[in-house]
């Protein structure tokens, strides 16, 4: 129960992560800002651990290349280009394509009550923002961009697994993990900042700096990156990348409630009907897991 709830804590941690960005990339282009978010909490996590990291150095290296770089890239560039509306329902096919990778590559058998639950969970965040509407305009580069982080995010789950899988085999500490994959996926990203750099998109002014960029800033490193990454290592390792990543559907609910909060945007009804929806996929979904477990317990 305890790693349900570190999970929940970090979905909501993402799912709030949206307003903050949009804060600090006000102030900074997208590529610096990435950088100094993960360098303050590659800071953060080398304050709290300075032991060693387990794991193949390889797959750590690749994780933080999936995972922080090609992602944020992706992401990013990919906004440039196109909607949030179209970037949030692409990313929130993340727990399909997972399913579609442990089905291809893992092997693993999928049953009817998996595919439809996700299928039903992926209904209601697309219910969530279209909200009423059924209009998707399409912007193909953008779309492709996004869609390329998405699939990074599963490739980075699934390093994340490998990495987990030598635990058992070799000494070392989870957090000098996080740490790890976020010093390299740190320094594959500067190339991109100096190149926005290059080509003169990283002007910024010291006069557009105020307590919401620093409280973004902080917000976005300790919890988002250093805190936010160690929770979903240590939900892959405990629950398993299934059940981890479907955790994602619940991403766009945090941040329409996070924009009622802040920002005073009331949510309408089709927030609560996709809301109900997601919820429906998720428990359809974990049905024949909670089975097993309860055959088990009266054995």
């Amino acid at each position: 129960m305890v790693y349900h709830l570190l999970l929940w804590l970090t979905v909501c941690f993402w799912g709030v992560s949206f307003v903050a960005t949009k804060v600090v990339v006000s102030v900074f282009p997208p590529f610096f800002a990435a950088i100094l978010r993960f360098l303050l909490a590659w800071v953060f996590l080398w304050l709290f651990t300075r032991k060693r990291a387990y794991g193949k150095r390889k797959d750590l290296v690749l994780a933080g290349l999936w995972g922080v770089t090609l992602y944020f890239v992706f992401e990013n560039l990919g906004l440039v280009y196109t909607l949030p509306t179209n970037a949030v329902l692409i990313i929130s096919l993340v727990p399909l394509l997972n399913l579609l990778y442990l089905s291809l590559f893992r092997k693993q058998r999928l049953t009817i009550l998996q595919i439809s639950g996700a299928v039903i969970a992926f209904t209601g965040v697309c219910i969530v923002f279209l909200n009423g509407n059924i209009y998707l305009r399409l912007n193909p580069v953008g779309d492709l961009l996004i869609f390329g982080s998405a699939i990074s995010w599963v490739f980075y789950t699934h390093y994340i697994l490998r990495v987990e899988e030598e635990k058992s085999q070799k000494n070392g500490d989870a957090l000098a993990v996080t740490r790890s994959i976020t010093g390299w996926g740190t320094l594959f990203l500067i190339p991109f900042g100096a190149l926005e750099h290059l080509i003169g998109r990283s002007q910024w002014s010291l006069q557009s700096l105020g307590w919401p960029f620093f409280i973004g800033l902080l917000f976005l490193s300790l919890c988002c990156s250093s805190v936010g990454y160690y929770l979903w290592n240590t939900a892959i390792r405990h629950l398993g990348s299934r059940y981890t990543t479907n955790a994602l559907y619940l991403m766009p609910i945090i941040t329409g409630v996070a924009e009622a909060l802040i920002l005073g945007s009331i949510p309408n009804r089709y927030t609560l009907i996709g809301a109900f929806f997601v919820l429906l996929g998720l428990y359809i979904s974990e049905q024949k897991k909670m089975t097993e477990k309860g055959a088990r317990s009266t054995e």
